[in-house]
């Protein structure tokens, strides 16, 4: 069954699917929310869509009435009746999928235990058991304890519309297309209506437990609009089809994504005796970054299939970052290379502290040597050839962010460790350790466990070629997470602000570092290197 092109002043809509369902979704209210892309996009399994570079996230309560099959007419009907009525709470936000402007439920509730079963098995939806009292503006909801109290009161000064095309309602209304992943498996399915009747709205959230229960990351939103809409009718599904995401279908061997992380690593160790103290820093740095270049290489898997070989090869060996979704998945527009000069002058300064004024310095102060050759080194690496890496593949079109993001301009300690220093790094341990651990532990020892596993692995390349200094690093990256906690507390949100919080997060980064790169290190480890190349 198909329908013409359902057509607006504001809109035209053409989709084109054989109908399998169909429903009517009755006195809807639609709350909307932005979010860092940033925070949001680890959870989601598509590429995120986003407008005015914000991502979204919106709370919708419905009910669904005469749910039936497209073919059959009464005659059919009765087979749906059990799951055909009943109230709907879900959370969704905003993807780019497969060609589709689409929704992407991350959460729904709703009182049938049917449906429950059924849903996700069929359309993959994401469905929990809860009880729903929806009244003419107020909205209850409650599921394991946890709830979520909403009142709407439509404005009056407002009229009934449709939205208009390129507006932020258009954006997150307008959407005829549904993404869902369960077990690793995406699925997803078409619907066609009129365009959206709705008023701009009031609303009063007195309690969303529920969904922060769902969605830690709820806490990190911000809230922009409300619609209210007396429904669509007749609205018209397809059958679901399976699609491929950015997460790994639930059958990945993974244990072929950790192994080499525990091997390479465990030969480095073997080949201690060996090398000298710097061959084995690098030997195990290097075991290391491969062990996690695969490991985020197969998280991304289907992303790599279809990027190619090329790509692929590009990722694992010719770029330092760990964001594998970004580096593999869609590219971007080519950009002009409009910053290599600056990038070239912080080569030439890094290689003239590294390979000049680390030489002049007298015989008998080793310490201050390795200090000037440890900062010509990161600006050679860090802010040079990795920047020149990023630039060449920005180039060519691929999502290649540079690894160091200016962060002398960080406005916080967040701002500083979570996206400018170092973004190889972080993206590992966000995706690797903050976001599996954020829904039991919370975000605030989900975020010490980060600063710990940092410290440890830095404890293993740093100290343990040393043989000294072993537990400093460590507590460098729990001062580090101490100090992001404290940002976020009452205090800090209202006095580390502006100026205050910039000084700030230049004092706590900046004042412990002998603790990280500490003495024996700098002597024993990083000094024998340069004269080993040549500086010294």
């Amino acid at each position: 069954m198909t329908t013409t092109a359902i057509a607006c002043e504001q809109c035209t809509i053409v989709p084109s699917f054989t109908t399998a369902l169909l429903a009517d979704w009755r006195d809807v209210c639609f709350v909307h929310y932005a979010i860092n892309p940033e925070l949001l996009q680890p959870h989601i399994p598509f590429e995120l869509d986003l407008f005015d570079d914000k991502a979204w996230v919106s709370l919708v309560t419905f009910t669904q009435a005469h749910l039936r099959p497209a073919l059959g007419g009464p005659l059919t009907a009765w087979t749906m009746y059990p799951v055909a009525a009943h109230a709907f709470l879900n959370l969704r936000t905003y993807v780019n999928a497969n060609g589709h402007a689409a929704i992407y439920f991350i959460a729904e509730w709703i009182p049938n235990r049917l449906a429950c079963v059924v849903g996700p098995r069929l359309y993959g939806l994401p469905f929990h058991l809860g009880r729903l009292d929806y009244g003419d503006d107020h909205r209850h909801v409650s599921a394991g304890g946890d709830t979520l109290e909403m009142r709407v009161t439509p404005r009056a000064c407002d009229r009934v519309r449709a939205a208009r095309t390129g507006t932020l309602d258009h954006f997150l209304l307008e959407r005829y297309a549904a993404f869902t992943c369960r077990k690793g498996r995406g699925r997803m399915f078409q619907i066609r209506h009129e365009p959206w009747p709705m008023v701009a709205s009031d609303v009063v959230i007195g309690n969303d437990g529920l969904i922060r229960r769902a969605a830690p990351w709820f806490g990190h939103v911000r809230f922009v609009s409300a619609h209210a809409s007396p429904g669509v009718f007749n609205v018209e599904m397809s059958a679901p089809r399976v699609v491929e995401t950015n997460r790994p279908a639930a059958n990945t061997c993974n244990w072929m994504n950790g192994l080499p992380l525990v091997a390479l690593p465990a030969v480095a160790v073997g080949l201690r005796q060996h090398l000298p103290s710097w061959g084995f820093m690098w030997a195990l740095a290097f075991a290391i970054y491969a062990g996690c270049k695969w490991a985020t290489w197969r998280s991304a898997i289907g992303l790599a299939r279809r990027a190619g070989w090329r790509r692929s090869l590009g990722y694992l060996l010719a770029w330092p970052g760990m964001d594998a979704k970004a580096f593999l998945g869609k590219g971007v527009a080519r950009r002009p290379l409009g910053r290599i000069a600056a990038v070239l002058m912080r080569v030439l300064i890094g290689g003239v502290l590294l390979f000049g004024v680390a030489r002049f310095v007298p015989a008998g102060h080793p310490l201050l040597a390795g200090w000037i050759g440890l900062v010509g080194l990161v600006l050679l690496l860090h802010f040079g050839l990795f920047d020149l890496l990023a630039l060449s593949w920005q180039a060519a079109g691929v999502r290649a962010e540079a690894i160091m993001r200016a962060p002398l301009l960080a406005r916080s300690l967040g701002d500083f460790w979570g996206t400018r220093w170092n973004r190889g790094f972080r993206d590992l341990v966000h995706g690797g350790i903050f976001t599996p651990l954020l829904k039991p532990l919370g975000p605030a020892r989900a975020t010490l466990a980060v600063f710990l596993v940092s410290g440890l692995v830095h404890d293993l390349i740093i100290s343990l070629p040393a043989r000294a200094g072993f537990g400093l690093p460590t507590l460098y990256f729990l001062l580090q997470g101490a100090g992001v906690l404290t940002e976020k507390s009452r205090w800090g949100r209202r006095v580390l602000r502006g100026r205050a919080g910039r000084a700030f997060a230049i004092a706590v980064a900046a004042l412990p570092a002998p603790i990280l790169f500490h003495p024996p290190f700098v002597t024993r480890v990083i000094v024998p290197f340069m004269r080993a190349i040549g500086c010294l």
